[in-house]
């Protein structure tokens, strides 16, 4: 009875791995044949996790993560520590989603058009979105313009609210040095709220404005981004600036020019 039972056992065995194997065939039959934007959400990551979890029913494991996640964007933006409280995911498989997240998001970096011409608003939104509009954490960049209003480069500055630029300005200053840019454009978005500036938004942007034109170097807008759509905010910044301008006295602008653009004056590719 017992070598019966084992035998039985392992045809059972048998069967499910060869309608198991099947089912993994067909699914990526269907990814290989350009059919997988009729997949639906579970399936997607059904397939993807067969990479990483090679016997598993990953099928069940998909379903769990959007049980818990809702979709496929909060997954990925996920922190580690909270995807490994779902049942079948391990640390190996945590990696392996935050690894594709890094992967995808330097993809969808490189579809940037080379020179995209960013003179209206609307542009430079088009330009700006692709890479900030699905972040989950407050994100600063910065967007270099050449004299035709063509945007050429942008780089991730910090990641945290708008008073996080007091501590990057040498840094920003630095990368707009070193990438020889008539112009510049910030953005940063609001993940969680609409995309009304609050006044450290427009405080900040007052002072990289200062900063940079002690450098030459214009800046023609400041994009926030939030959940109801986007604001640029250069025309409340420009009447803020003209206001301070009219406060500082000639001593105060020429110890800016003193002890602030000399270090930057050096600065070579």
């Amino acid at each position: 009875m017992r070598a019966l039972s084992f035998s039985q056992t392992k045809e059972g065995k048998s069967v499910n791995n060869s309608i198991h194997n099947g089912h993994r065939q067909r699914m990526k039959e269907k990814v290989m044949n350009n059919r997988s934007k009729q997949m639906m959400e579970h399936e997607l990551l059904e397939v993807l996790l067969y990479y990483v979890q090679p016997r598993k029913n990953t099928n069940e494991v998909a379903h769990l993560l959007l049980q818990q996640f809702g979709t496929l964007k909060n997954i990925f933006n996920a922190d580690a520590k909270d995807l490994m409280l779902v049942k079948g995911v391990s640390e190996h498989t945590t990696a392996f989603l935050k690894l594709f997240t890094e992967l995808f998001d330097s993809y969808n970096q490189t579809l940037r058009v080379p020179l995209m011409n960013v003179s209206t608003t609307r542009n430079l939104k088009r330009y700006i979105e692709p890479f900030i509009i699905n972040a989950l954490d407050e994100m600063l960049y910065i967007i270099y313009i050449d004299e035709k209003f063509d945007a050429f480069a942008y780089d991730f500055i910090t990641k945290g609210d708008a008073t996080q630029i007091d501590t990057c300005m040498d840094e920003i200053l630095t990368l707009v040095q070193r990438k020889s840019a008539k112009y510049v454009a910030l953005a940063h978005n609001h993940p969680y709220g609409d995309c009304v500036p609050s006044q450290a938004d427009i405080t900040s942007t007052i002072k990289v404005k200062f900063m940079l034109k002690i450098l030459g170097v214009e800046l023609i807008d400041h994009i926030v981004f939030g959940v109801d759509g986007y604001c640029a905010i250069m025309g409340i910044v420009n009447d803020e600036y003209d206001k301070l301008m009219n406060t500082l006295d000639e001593h105060a602008k020429s110890c800016v020019n003193t002890y602030i653009l000399p270090k930057h004056n050096d600065i070579k590719d």
